[in-house]
């Protein structure tokens, strides 16, 4: 008997924390200033929930899917203080541009004549 075509595949664990990495990156960009104190309104978790399963087939309650969010975001956090740590740079956001202190300019820009 032959396979139907029309069957979704479940994506692997991995491409479905990067979809819904993505899908909640974004949301936020969307959202912009929009977003009141950092969180997303009803509307915006019902919105990128859907989206999900759309894109996974995998059906989270509200509350796993916030807790994804969460775990996602400490993550980030996580990532991004061990990048400035062991580097000595970070991002400015505001300008768009590498942050860093004086001295690792100088530093740096002694390899560059």
């Amino acid at each position: 008997m032959a396979s139907s075509s029309n069957q979704a595949t479940v994506p692997s664990f991995e491409e479905a924390k990067e979809v819904s990495a993505n899908l909640m990156i974004a949301k936020v960009q969307a959202s912009g200033e929009d977003r009141q104190l950092g969180g997303f309104s009803k509307h915006d978790w019902s919105d990128t929930r859907k989206k999900y399963y759309m894109r996974c087939r995998l059906k989270l309650s509200l509350k796993a899917f916030k807790n994804k969010f969460t775990r996602l975001k400490e993550q980030y956090r996580d990532h991004k203080k061990l990048v400035e740590d062991n580097t000595g740079i970070g991002w400015d956001p505001i300008l768009c541009t590498v942050d860093a202190s004086n001295e690792w300019w100088d530093d740096h820009m002694k390899k560059f004549p």
